[in-house]
This record gives structure tokens, sequence and C-alpha cells, in this order.
């Protein structure tokens, strides 16, 4: 009875202990389970959490496409861009191991030495752009310099051609040229001899003219001797013909009746045609036929009056434009209280108008009355007679119409006692002038020759002096 008590006990307890034992190791199983499960989802949830601050989701396609590139999918995120960083490297500066900052420092030293060395047109242009930019605009460059070189090609192809041209044109110019040149030379040889065959004959004849020549020269010599000694009796013959001529000519003028020195000098020349009081232009009854010359002056004088033996006139007119009978003249001046009518007289001694009339000039004159003699002598009166179409002689003769004479030069006395050094050429000049004056002061008056002072001569030519202002018009 106690084996089979024993015997239930068991069975039963075991399948109890078996099923306690079970329980327990499914409870203990899943509690186990249960904590595993939620430390994986906080592993997830870090894991997902530091693949986001790695890699956003728009970045995983980027990553696939390069992980895919390396060609298999275990390559970690780091080698990814390691291998990216080396083909950028690779690319940019041709070394794998550079560096960004490499790289840029790289880029910046080829920039700098392109903007130094000014190869390539503004070189900074490229300090902005990307490389693939830089490339881009540098290919364009080099495509232009291309063209540009190409076509020079081209223009040195075609200047060779023409250097080739002209060297075979030269070549076959330069050969015509030696030609030329050779038988020059030959010629050059003839033409030597024949110089040497003329030298000799020339020297010959050369010989013979120069002896024939002191030949004539010793001759000439002979005949200007003789000549001389002829001159100089022929020179004794006119001092004495002179001499007798000088007497014979006094003796005439002794002969002769001297005239009134202003009678010729008074005779009018012409008449005023038609004058309207105020205007500046009168008309004279003078033109080409008589004549006359453009820029005369002419004195006016009264038709009642005539001609004073001063010379005084009414007024001074300017011949401006000749007609073939007439002519217009311009009033230069009308002195006070006096007007120029129809029919006054008009007279310039210088004028005539059968024929040029002659002249002696002598002494010192004072022609613009500042009480000074003027510097130039006679020259003035002389410029003023041919100006007005007279002639001007050096020598006084019967044949001369009017003598001018001015204030009588002041000679310095040179005589044969005088120390020649003491003598200047000026004193001499002086000496001459005032020699002359008084010659010609005498002559004069033998020869019956009128005689002008300044004043009248002036007078007779319509300037008036000091003491008789003129109005200007």
């Amino acid at each position: 009875m106690a084996r089979t008590q024993q015997r239930g006990v068991s069975g039963t307890t075991i399948g109890l202990i078996v099923f306690a034992g079970l329980f327990l190791t499914s409870t203990v199983f899943l509690v186990i389970l249960y904590t595993d499960q939620e430390k994986l989802r906080q592993e997830a949830d870090d894991y997902k959490n530091r693949k986001e601050r790695a890699v956003s989701a728009s970045e995983e396609t980027s990553v696939a496409s390069l992980r895919s590139g390396q060609g298999g999918g275990s390559t970690t995120m780091v080698g990814i861009i390691e291998a990216a960083r080396a083909e950028t490297a690779r690319l940019a500066t041709g070394a794998a191991d550079d560096e960004p900052p490499a790289i840029h420092t790289k880029l910046s030293t080829l920039q700098d030495r392109m903007a130094t060395e000014s190869l390539v047109p503004d070189g900074r242009q490229f300090a902005d752009l990307s490389l693939y930019q830089s490339l881009d605009r540098l290919y364009e460059l080099f495509r232009t310099e291309h063209g540009l070189r190409l076509e020079a090609e081209k223009r040195a192809a075609s200047s060779e051609q023409q250097h080739g041209q002209a060297v075979t044109e030269n070549t076959s110019q330069k050969t015509g040229f030696d030609e030329q040149v050779n038988a020059l030379q030959a010629k050059l040889s003839d033409c030597q001899a024949s110089r040497d065959s003329f030298e000799s004959e020339h020297k010959t004849q050369l010989a013979d003219l120069e002896k024939q020549f002191n030949e004539l020269r010793a001759d000439m010599n002979k005949s200007i001797s003789d000549e001389r000694q002829q001159k100089s009796a022929m020179q004794e013959r006119y001092a004495e013909l002179l001499h007798r001529y000088t007497e014979l000519q006094g003796k005439l003028g002794s002969l002769q009746v001297s005239p009134d020195v202003n009678v010729t000098a008074r005779q009018a020349d012409g008449r005023i045609l038609k004058a309207v009081a105020g205007d500046e232009a009168v008309y004279v009854n003078l033109g080409a036929r008589d004549a006359l010359v453009l820029g005369m002056q002419f004195a006016v004088y009264s038709s009642d009056t005539g001609i004073p033996a001063d010379g005084h006139a009414k007024a001074q007119i300017r011949v401006e434009a000749i007609h073939e009978a007439s002519a217009e003249c311009k009033v230069l001046r009308v002195y006070r209280n006096e007007s120029i009518l129809e029919g006054d007289l008009i007279a310039n001694p210088v004028y005539d108008r059968q024929r040029p009339l002659s002249f002696v000039v002598a002494g010192d004159f004072d022609i613009n009355r500042d009480g000074d003699t003027d510097p130039s002598g006679e020259m003035p009166v002389e410029s003023i007679v041919k100006d007005w179409g007279g002639e001007v002689s050096n020598e006084l003769t019967a044949l001369t119409d009017f003598v001018v004479i001015g204030i009588a030069p002041k000679g310095a006395k040179v005589t044969a006692g005088n120390n020649p050094a003491d003598v200047t050429e000026k004193d001499k000049a002086a000496q001459m002038r005032r020699d002359r004056y008084d010659k010609i002061v005498e002559n004069s008056r033998t020869l019956g020759v009128p005689v002008l002072t300044q004043d009248v001569f002036l007078h007779f030519l319509g300037y008036a002096g000091k003491e008789r202002t003129a109005s200007t018009r």
C-alpha cells in the first residue's frame, strides 16, 4: 500500500514540476525577449538618427549612385567621399592626393602666372570662374588664336610663294644685269683708252694755247699801254673843252634875258569840270590822253586870282580814276574859308602833258616842318618828282626845267692845308654836298633856269605850311 501511494505521487508531481518548469522557462524567455526587443528598437532609432545626420533622404540617391560607381554596394560612406575627393583632385590638379586647400593654392598660382606673363589677354578674367568655365573660355581663346594662326600661315605661304617668284625674277634680272655690267666694263675700257689718248692730245693743245695766250697777253699789254696814253691825252683835251664850254655858257647866260623864276611854275595845267559843295570828289579836264598818273596831286587855285607867286593854294586834290578826257579826283584838303568851284585852276609844277619835266634838287629839306632837316637829304623831294612823272638829274644844264633848292648844307671846309688824319669821310661828303649846292645855285642864275624854294615847291603841290593848317576831308 505504501508503494502504490508512492508511485501515484511521483507521476503527478513530476507533471506539475515539468509544467511549472516550462511555465517558468517560457515566462523568463518572454521577459528576456521583450527586454532585447526594446533595446533593439532603441538602437534602431539611434542608428536612424545618426543616418539622417550623415545622409539626408534626398542625398541617398546620390550616395547610391556613387556606391554603384565604385563597383560594389559594400563601400563605406567615408570611402565613397574619399574616392570622390580623389577623383576631383585628379581632375583639378592631376594629383589624387591633393586636398582642397592645395587645389585652391595651385589654381591661384596658375591664375597669378597667367596675369603676370600676359600671354592670355586679361589673365585676371579667370579669377571668379569655375574650372570648367575657365577651360571653356581658354578653349574659345585658343580657337580664335588658332584661326588667326591658320590665316597667318596662309599669308606666310603666299608670301613665301611671292618671295620665291621674286627670287626667281631677281636671279633672272641679276643675270641680265651682270651681262650689262660686263658690256659696260668693256665700253669703260674703251672710254678709258680714248680718254688717255684725248688727254695726251689735250695737253699738247693746251701747251700750244698757253704759248699763244702769253703772246696775246704781251700784245694786249702793249695795246693797253698805248690806250692809256691816248686816254690821258683825250682827258686833257676834254678838260680843255669843258673849260671853254663853261666860259661859253657864262657868256650865253649873260646874253639871255633871265625869266621870272615862277613864270613856268605858275602856268595852270587844267581846270575843275565839276564840283559839288561838301562832296569828296571833283572832276578835272585832264585824262589818259594827257599822260595823267594815278595818285598824282594837284593844287587848286581860284580862276579869278590865278596862281600866286608863293604857290599858296585853296585846296589839294588827288587823282583816283582816269578816263580818256577827264579824271575823278579825291579832295584831300580845303583850306579855311575856301571852297572848290567849277572853273578853278589846277596846277602841279612836276606835271606837263607834253613831256616829262627835268628837275635838279639840292640842299637840305624839312618836309614835315618839325624844325629839323630830314636826314635823307634830297631824297623826299626827288621821290615826289619821280612818283608824279618828272625826271631828276644830278647835273644842271640849259635843258633843266626847274631847280628845287632847300637849306644850304653845312659843309666842313676841306683844304689842302688840312691834316689828312683830321679829315673824315663824313667831312668830305658834307663839303661835297655844300660845293654842289653852291655850284647849282650859281649855274641856275647863269643859265636862267627857274628856281623853286622848298616852300614854293610844296605850295605849288598843294602842301600848306604850319601857318595855314589844312582841314582834312
